[in-house]
């Protein structure tokens, strides 16, 4: 009898030490749950590895897990990576073939376990305070994003706020033009998918990820339809991010025919999620998405390149649908603005819009057939005309 019940007890302490176990690693695990997950793309870029990691290991809001997604580098960036990790279990380390970008974000999307989503690019960093400021925004608002700006970090040193000096805004029905905080974060801030924290269960619940077959712009298709799932937005006047940029001789800065078709393929992508969203003639965000295609046509290096290919009208038959959108939206609302937000929104994008309808309307032609009777009176040369 005394050895029964000594078992017994014996038993019983063994279920009681493995329970209290089992609970406590469950609430350690709640506990340890990351509040925020950030998610960083890399691919071969050793040069800029730590000076990312070390904006977001130091980060003064410690509930955080950060998703290193190695997208088949084939330089020293996953080592630095794996020295990072050794030092800091907050950082998770995922090696996929190269896919791209999108892949890689994607990727990140999928194995994060925050209840928020911070996308960084991996030669880009962040202040040391913004998850902790971000936070705490999220949970005072509920909002589905809190934006927040950014600052161009330049390689000789130079440095530009992209900021408005605005109050915190809540923006509760978006698309309103005349709502001033929110259409001048729209129209000021770009389609950059970085200057932004998103709740994970809003992305969850609209099935929100990248697409992995474009490789231009696909961060701006994402926010697009991500504003167009109608989210509560916060607005702080916070600057956060620092974006790097690449000196002018870099291989980004060059414009050549894969540009200008890009610009095309952006525009007929723009008009797919129109149509596939209804969306009338008259919205903010349809007048959004083209402004934004227009900052990137309205430049010298778009005209030299457009200059190098035979895609001209393409382009101006382009920028005829921008300005069709465009006509509309006067009717609806630009009498609404006044003084410097009028000629930001209105005059600017008019401005920009004739800039690149005279010269693919007017000067390209001319160019073109200058160079033709050069080349017949003068023989097969190049003229200098190349170089406009």
């Amino acid at each position: 009898m005394f050895l029964f019940y000594h078992k017994y007890f014996h038993i019983e302490y063994i279920y009681g030490i493995l329970i209290s176990k089992l609970i406590n690693t469950i609430v350690n695990d709640i506990m340890n749950q990351p509040k925020i997950s950030i998610i960083v793309p890399f691919y071969n870029l050793e040069l800029y590895v730590e000076r990312c990691l070390n904006s977001l290991v130091n980060q003064t809001f410690s509930a955080i897990e950060i998703l290193c997604i190695n997208d088949g580098s084939t330089d020293n960036t996953l080592n630095i990576l794996e020295t990072f990790a050794k030092t800091d279990n907050r950082i998770k380390i995922i090696t996929q073939k190269n896919s791209g970008v999108s892949s890689a974000r994607n990727t990140g999307i999928k194995n994060a376990k925050g209840d928020f989503l911070l996308f960084i690019d991996g030669d880009d960093y962040i202040e040391l305070n913004a998850c902790e400021l971000l936070y705490e925004k999220a949970l005072e608002t509920d909002a589905d994003m809190i934006c927040f700006w950014r600052r161009f970090v330049f390689g000789n040193g130079y440095i530009k706020n992209i900021s408005i000096p605005v109050n915190t805004y809540i923006a509760k029905q978006p698309f309103l033009f005349y709502d001033y905080y929110f259409e001048t974060f729209l129209l000021t801030s770009g389609c950059y998918m970085c200057d932004r924290l998103y709740k994970k269960s809003f992305l969850a619940k609209h099935h929100l990820f990248f697409k992995e077959n474009i490789s231009w712009r696909e961060d701006s298709l994402f926010i697009y339809e991500a504003l167009l799932a109608n989210p509560k937005i916060y607005i702080t006047n916070y600057i956060l991010y620092n974006y790097y940029v690449l000196t002018s001789n870099s291989l980004s800065k060059i414009k050549n025919e894969k540009f200008i078709q890009n610009c095309i393929q952006h525009f007929y992508n723009i008009n797919e999620i129109c149509l596939n969203n209804n969306l009338p003639n008259d919205s903010l965000i349809k007048s959004y998405m083209f402004n934004s295609l227009l900052n990137s046509m309205a430049c010298t290096s778009f005209f030299r390149a457009l200059y190098r290919t035979n895609l001209n009208t393409e382009i101006t038959a382009i920028l005829l649908n921008i300005m069709d959108s465009f006509k509309y939206l006067d009717k609806v609302h630009i009498d609404k603005m006044k003084g410097y937000k009028k000629f930001r929104i209105y005059y600017l994008f008019l401005i920009k819009f004739h800039l690149c309808y005279i010269y693919c309307f007017l000067i390209y032609p001319i160019i073109k057939l200058i160079n033709q009777l050069y080349i017949i009176y003068f023989g097969n040369k190049t003229t200098n005309m190349t170089k406009i």
